[in-house]
């Protein structure tokens, strides 16, 4: 500057160049030499002090910054170096906070997690400890970078302020509970790299509206999504598995679309009272306890051909729809299946068929036509099969064991119609 002094010396591209600059508001002194050597430099001005040391390509770089809010330390080191990343936590009194994190987040990384409004996750981390933001009432943004592979139980549980989040595919795995009553989401992306959602993933997220489930999931466990506003779901072909009240009590899920990998629907989707069609594919072998129990607005029900057993109460007060046909793959129908389907007219049940449990049709006041194709002998009337369904109910059954049911009392109690041969 006007006032400052210079002095220095310069060789060639090996020799060395030294100098001192003073200046209006600070001194700057350096030494530089070719393209293998050094440079050493240090900078004082109005709001800090930047110390640092720059090598090659091969070389390593470190500083300090300390400015009016803090100071940030890292290192750097080339393409096969390491990185300390910065997660970046803004809290409710404005302020804002950064810490290096490297490996698992926890609870215990950052301080005052309670108090955090948003959280932007260091590319670093690679995995979310349990509990890490459980019960975080404040928090309603959080941003995971793609190292991230496991998100661990309860990780987000009771986070009631998130609205939209966004799982990275490099998520591989996630603990149950993960999301767990954070009523306010209404968004939720899931990682093309998972295989199971876990048990209550989503479970009380009354503001999620829709979902996709990713084309790489075998597994939905139990309670998954219950009691969200989900208004239709598709399953996908690799989905092999969906477990016990996976999607109970989503009263405005009007439709399912099932893949066609699909083993076992394991009491899924009762107390869905909108869900107005169901159609269960082939590769269904069993059809679990109360899957669509007291779902009344169904309307139409199909039952796929790989159908071997209907569970206890599978179809329980499921008054909407009126005609039914059993596949010849099922062999067991267990106790209250269709109690109380007081809209079915017509039941057809098909040659597989062997066992029919207590009350499975019973309550069905207008039940009126049923047929019964197992032409290998008469079906044991268990208690009530078919107790209280019209009063005028005709049974039909294969000619050759007409004569066997019209013996037994307590089929012509039931069905007071009588008993005939199919195609009579």
């Amino acid at each position: 500057g006007d006032t400052g002094t210079t002095t220095g010396s310069t060789t060639g591209d090996t020799g060395t160049t030294t100098g001192s600059t003073t200046g209006d508001t600070g001194t700057t002194t350096g030494s530089t030499t070719g393209d293998t050597g050094t440079t050493t430099g240090s900078t004082t001005g109005d709001t800090g002090t930047t110390t640092g040391s720059t090598t090659g390509d091969t070389g390593t770089t470190t500083g300090s910054t300390t400015g009016d809010t803090g100071t940030t330390t890292g290192s750097t080191t080339g393409d096969t170096g390491t990185t300390t990343c910065e997660t970046k936590v803004a809290y409710d009194d404005g302020t804002t906070k950064v810490f290096s994190i490297n490996g698992e987040i926890a609870s215990g990384s950052v301080y005052s997690i309670s108090n955090a409004v948003s959280v932007d996750i260091g590319d670093c981390v690679t995995s979310i400890a349990p509990h890490t933001f459980e019960d975080c009432e404040l928090l309603s943004e959080i941003k995971m970078p793609n190292t991230i592979t496991k998100i661990g139980t309860d990780a987000f549980m009771k986070c009631t302020a998130l609205t939209d989040v966004r799982m990275p595919d490099s998520v591989k795995q996630i603990g149950a509970y993960v999301f767990h009553l954070c009523r306010s989401i209404s968004s939720l992306t899931l990682s093309n790299s998972l295989k199971n959602i876990e048990g209550y993933t989503c479970n009380g997220c009354k503001s999620l509206s829709s979902i996709t489930i990713p084309n790489s999931v075998v597994r939905i466990e139990n309670n998954a999504f219950a009691g969200t506003s989900l208004s239709s779901i598709t399953i996908p072909d690799s989905v092999e598995y969906i477990g016990v009240a996976s999607f109970q009590g989503c009263d405005h899920l009007t439709s399912v679309e099932f893949g066609n990998e699909v083993k076992e629907i394991n009491g899924s989707f009762s107390y869905c009272k909108n869900l107005s069609s169901i159609t269960i594919p082939d590769s269904v072998e069993m059809i679990g306890n109360w899957t669509f129990g007291w779902d009344i607005g169904i309307t139409a029900v199909t039952i796929g051909g790989g159908v071997k057993k209907i569970g206890m109460n599978a179809f329980h007060n499921c008054s909407g729809f009126t005609t039914l046909m059993i596949p010849d793959s099922v062999e067991y129908i267990d106790a209250n299946a269709f109690y109380r389907c007081s809209g079915l007219t017509k039941v057809e049940i098909g040659s597989g068929t062997k066992y029919i449990e207590n009350y499975a049709f019973s309550e069905c006041p207008n039940l009126a036509d049923v047929k019964i194709r197992n032409s290998t002998s008469k079906l044991e009337y268990n208690y009530a099969i078919f107790d209280n369904i019209s009063s005028t109910a005709k049974l039909y059954v294969p000619s050759n064991l007409v004569a066997d049911y019209q013996a037994d009392t307590k089929w012509t109690d039931a069905f007071k119609g009588g008993v005939y041969a199919i195609g009579s």
